[in-house]
């Protein structure tokens, strides 16, 4: 049904989720707007209706609904390219900020303690429910780690990861800090499905079930076999493993929370929640066609907005999706509190981060890793994206112990 002149079609591709996508690259500039719009027309005139639309900077994106179908569109102005994804209807939520809800807590961001250098932070909102952000591993491991290998100042961390205790710690936090004392309330989001990230909720939706109630589960996962997944050099990225887990994640949400909702987030789509705004600025499928040889290049990212404060989410996104989204994006990125990518070992670049310019930092490692890993204070050549953050940013946290700070006071709670 999209007609243009000038935009050349790839083939159609399967993204995952029971999605496809058509993407049209060299569009016209002057001519795509209007392209765009006669397109819009042609839906209404399917019956199709307009349920969401965003526009950031020049970007503009818009979600269109008929009986069990949805179409959802993303116009790149920087990129030239208008892409369309097309799959059954599922849960997109309110579509206005959430209004009346009770006032029961100050709203506040956290990272979780755990045992191993993983990703794992709760929003607590103002009405005392929780958003979890990914999670970490799911089973035992004895290990060892070297810093800084080669110079002067080596050093080797035994340790042992214990994910029955890190499970523990994230029920803990959950518990202790539901108002009234009754099941928390939980919407779950993943940024990918790497085992550090996906696994942990797997295992502790199956443990603590009947101890919480999971209202929203939020993620985009593409298909594993068609992105050139484990294609790179020494790349050991499996397609049929991390399919198993993220097919193991929807599973144990299915099975355990059959009321949940599954919010499959596109680009420039909002998710409402009491108080709260979730942006979503990336999801797999803008990558595509550039090759995603690491799961990491899976990675979505999204921006919370609360109370005028925003954090920013990146997952571990790779580099080129750091570079797509200054690109795309610019300014617009600046944000108050910050996830350094992949745990603040890799991915990140200096532009990014600038752009970012965060207050406040979470870190998904542990603490070691922040007081003499040269990658993560910025001191290894190549790493000047983390030596930014470093110098300009206020507070940093690592996840060794659990850290709350409040919004939007950007206080730590002690």
């Amino acid at each position: 049904m999209f007609q243009t002149e000038s935009g050349q079609r790839l083939l159609t591709h399967d993204c995952g989720c029971n999605n496809f996508q058509i993407t049209y690259q060299s569009m016209d500039p002057v001519k795509a707007p209007e392209e765009i719009a006669a397109y819009e027309a042609r839906l209404a005139a399917k019956g199709y209706a307009l349920c969401r639309e965003n526009n950031i900077e020049n970007n503009r994106f818009f979600t269109y609904v008929k009986d069990e179908n949805m179409v959802h569109c993303n116009y790149f102005a920087a990129m030239n390219e208008f892409r369309i994804v097309y799959g059954p209807r599922t849960y997109l939520g309110p579509d206005a900020p959430v209004e009346g809800y009770p006032r029961l807590v100050t709203p506040s961001v956290s990272i979780i303690g755990m045992t191993d250098d993983v990703l794992c932070m709760v929003v607590q909102l103002a009405d005392g429910s929780f958003v979890i952000i990914d999670g970490g591993w799911s089973h035992d491991a004895q290990l060892s780690r070297t810093m800084n290998k080669g110079q002067e100042n080596e050093m080797v961390v035994n340790y042992t990861r214990d994910a029955a205790a890190d499970m523990e710690s994230l029920w803990n936090f959950l518990r202790d800090n539901t108002p009234g004392g009754g099941k928390p309330q939980v919407t779950w989001m993943i940024t990918h499905a790497d085992p550090d990230h996906i696994n942990l909720p797997n295992g502790f939706i199956r443990a603590y079930s009947d101890k919480f109630d999971l209202l929203t589960v939020c993620y985009n996962f593409p298909n594993m076999f068609n992105i050139g997944l484990g294609e790179s050099a020494g790349s050991t990225n499996i397609p049929a493993h991390f399919a198993n887990y993220a097919a193991g994640f929807i599973n144990a949400v299915r099975t355990h929370f059959p009321q949940a909702k599954h919010f499959i987030y596109h680009t420039g789509q909002k998710l409402y929640l009491p108080g709260c705004e979730i942006e979503f600025l990336l999801s797999p499928e803008d990558y595509w066609p550039n090759p995603m040889p690491w799961m990491n290049h899976t990675s979505g990212v999204w921006r919370f907005t609360i109370a005028g404060k925003t954090i920013l989410i990146p997952g571990d996104a790779e580099i080129g999706l750091n570079n797509q989204m200054v690109k795309l994006y610019g300014d617009y990125l600046k944000s108050d509190i910050f996830q350094p990518n992949h745990h603040g070992a890799n991915g990140g670049t200096l532009e990014f981060y600038q752009k970012v310019s965060p207050s406040v930092c979470f870190w998904g490692c542990q603490q070691y890793r922040l007081d003499y890993d040269d990658r993560h204070n910025g001191r290894r050549p190549g790493y000047e994206f983390n030596g930014f953050l470093r110098q300009t940013a206020k507070l940093h946290f690592s996840n060794t112990e659990t850290h709350t700070v409040l919004i939007p006071t950007l206080e730590e709670k002690k």
